[in-house]
């Protein structure tokens, strides 16, 4: 019987192949390397959002359950063009105002302690950010809820022209409504907010822009 001869490996192995393995085995631990840092990055990047999505979440969840009905009212849009400063006053179609021509420069979010031209504020709304505006005469009553309301990040400021204690207005929206010797109401307030913040034709953030030097909050969300 034949005995076979054990095969051994050639120690002369083609250079060539060789160093086409080694090449091919570096490719492949640097698709690994790229493969596993993208993981990574997209990990973080889903733990980031998903905490953001919490965090607002909580936030709205404080403002405590939406109200069954909605008591703001929709007025048409009127227009959304810039006009110079202490121009004339435009023609609006609602008390506050939900639209039309407005300055350039919106205001800061906060809260004031003086008045704000309306055509300031418009440019706000347009914005999709909400302004709170009360008559002076019922400050006293409603100074510690207002100040609460900034963790919302709205515009509060006084408003003599106003035909009710409390306004609360977005693009095309406005809810009105007088104190009756009752508290302020603010789940009514936060819920128009729920309802209707960054509802308006520009998706910005006013405090991104640059403010008008005289009309500053005296305090900031």
């Amino acid at each position: 019987m034949t005995e076979e001869t054990p095969k051994t490996e050639d120690p002369k192995k083609d250079a060539y192949t060789k160093a086409r393995e080694d090449k091919l085995a570096a490719k492949l631990q640097g698709d690994r390397k790229r493969t596993l840092k993208r993981l990574v990055y997209g990990i973080g990047a889903l733990c980031v959002l998903a905490g953001i999505a919490f965090g607002l979440w909580q936030l709205f969840a404080s403002f405590g359950p939406e109200r069954e009905a909605d008591a703001s009212v929709t007025y048409p849009i009127i227009g959304r063009d810039h006009i110079p400063e202490n121009s004339l006053r435009p023609s609006y179609n609602s008390n506050p105002p939900t639209s039309g021509p407005h300055y350039a420069e919106p205001a800061f979010l906060g809260l004031y302690d003086k008045e704000l031209p309306d055509e300031r504020v418009v440019h706000n709304l347009e914005h999709g950010e909400i302004w709170v505006s009360y008559h002076p005469r019922v400050k006293d009553q409603i100074t510690t809820e207002l100040k609460a309301l900034l963790r919302a990040r709205v515009i509060i400021t006084p408003r003599a022209a106003n035909d009710t204690d409390i306004a609360v207005a977005a693009w095309g929206r406005l809810d009105k409504f007088d104190l009756t010797g009752e508290p302020l109401d603010t789940v009514r307030i936060l819920d128009f907010i729920k309802r209707y913040q960054n509802r308006g034709p520009e998706h910005l953030s006013s405090d991104t822009m640059v403010g008008p030097k005289s009309d500053r909050p005296i305090e900031r969300p």
